[in-house]
């Protein structure tokens, strides 16, 4: 298994976070990382996000959703076309409140005996990631 994660700290309450974090619809207007998604945050039902790469290309991702609890945890699966059951994905955004205000752990965490080769990606999903949460506090923040 091979993991990635980044952290920030939002001056808010879970609850402001969470509202930004699961208003799908709004994605486009400032989230970096994945600047498209729909479907319904709810255990067991489908997410498809658009996935910005580096080099300007999106990539369409289709999550199972695994965890949904309100103002603390949102989490989902998914299999790379082809890659099944060689590489499975497992997301993770994690809210926790302290002092006022949140703490967002994003996690990534890669299973299957292909993710040995998923190395470089992490690197660059690690960077999506930080990029996400930079945006995320910079929306909540400035609400």
């Amino acid at each position: 298994m091979e993991t990635v994660s980044a952290a920030a700290w939002i001056d808010a309450a879970p609850a402001a976070v969470w509202e930004v974090l699961a208003d799908l619809r709004r994605y486009p207007e400032w989230n970096p990382l994945f600047p498209s998604a729909a479907g319904d945050l709810a255990a067991g039902r489908r997410l498809t996000l658009q996935r910005a790469d580096d080099d300007g290309r999106r990539r369409t991702i289709r999550a199972r959703v695994t965890t949904v609890i309100p103002a603390a945890e949102l989490g989902w699966v998914f299999r790379p076309p082809g890659m099944t059951p060689g590489l499975i994905i497992m997301c993770n955004c994690t809210l926790r409140a302290g002092n006022g205000g949140t703490l967002v752990l994003q996690r990534e965490a890669v299973h299957g005996f292909l993710a040995r080769y998923y190395d470089r990606r992490l690197d660059r999903d690690e960077d999506g990631f930080r990029a996400l949460n930079g945006a995320l506090k910079a929306r909540v923040e400035n609400q």
